[in-house]
């Protein structure tokens, strides 16, 4: 689907405002079921690089139940960890989806080591 080609060139290209002016009032339920995960986190992901976090909130969280991927499940609950720890200010749910990335068991390797380093600096305070 050719927006969500859109939304990544415009996250790749550190333009996360422009997603957002361009894509906030999209209706991504109305997309077809396989693109929704991806149109979701992409946008989910730029709410969080702009510090709008209740709204990245709730986008990640309406990615994960589109995305089979577990590579790419793990990258939606870390750029949750980071939105909550980041811009809600909410250690504890944080810890929470770091956690869940060390649970799933699969995954991508790169993104456990670095939700098991956040677990572990976390627990440790």
């Amino acid at each position: 689907m050719k927006k969500t080609v859109v939304m990544q060139n415009l996250l790749d290209q550190s333009q996360a405002p422009r997603l957002v002016e361009q894509f906030a009032h999209e209706d991504i339920a109305r997309w077809p079921f396989w693109k929704r995960g991806d149109g979701y986190f992409a946008r989910g992901r730029a709410y969080a690089a702009t510090k709008s976090g209740e709204e990245a909130e709730t986008d990640l969280a309406r990615a994960l139940p589109w995305t089979s991927d577990p590579r790419v499940r793990d990258a939606i609950r870390l750029a949750q960890g980071q939105n909550r720890e980041d811009n809600l200010k909410d250690s504890d749910a944080a810890l929470t989806a770091y956690q869940a990335i060390l649970a799933e068991g699969s995954g991508d390797p790169r993104l456990r080591k670095v939700a098991g380093e956040k677990v572990k600096a976390m627990e440790g305070r």
